[in-house]
């Protein structure tokens, strides 16, 4: 059962994970982004200069990473994007991975537990999360045929 609204009640709405599309200004001068989101890519223009509006970034443009990607987080550290087989008896391990039977991992310099060297390779979304913002420092070219290196 959806919930029901009233005309006239205040919401909060936040749209997780919207792509920008455009940045651009009205015929007034105001600054605006228009975003696309959800399944369908259903486009939403967001003025930027209402005081009501807060926008977080939540990944760079050129999210998410591939294998042979090297990413840099807010503190200056590298983070290698790799494939990764995981255990496929471990559906915890399986969640995310690609028709291929694998899935990206963020390998960093640095370790979030010294008493658990494994603790170096993450999701990526869990490194944009908790390190982040990640810039790309660099990426490999697509594959000559079309596809993506990996």
């Amino acid at each position: 059962m959806s919930a029901r609204y009233t005309p006239g009640e205040y919401v909060d709405i936040a749209v997780r994970n919207a792509r920008v599309v455009r940045v651009g200004q009205d015929d007034i001068g105001r600054s605006f982004l228009e975003v696309a989101h959800g399944e369908l890519n259903t486009l939403t223009s967001v003025e930027l200069d209402d005081v009501f509006v807060t926008i977080t970034r939540a990944a760079p443009a050129e999210w998410p990473p591939r294998p042979g990607d090297l990413w840099r987080d807010r503190e200056g550290r590298l983070h290698f994007a790799s494939a990764y087989a995981p255990d496929y008896d471990n559906a915890e391990d399986c969640r995310g991975i690609n028709d291929e039977g694998w899935r990206v991992v963020l390998l960093s310099q640095h370790s979030d537990d010294s008493c658990n060297p494994g603790s170096q390779m993450h999701r990526p979304e869990y490194v944009n999360q908790r390190y982040g913002p990640l810039t790309l420092v660099h990426r490999e070219p697509a594959a000559q045929d079309g596809g993506e290196a990996r």
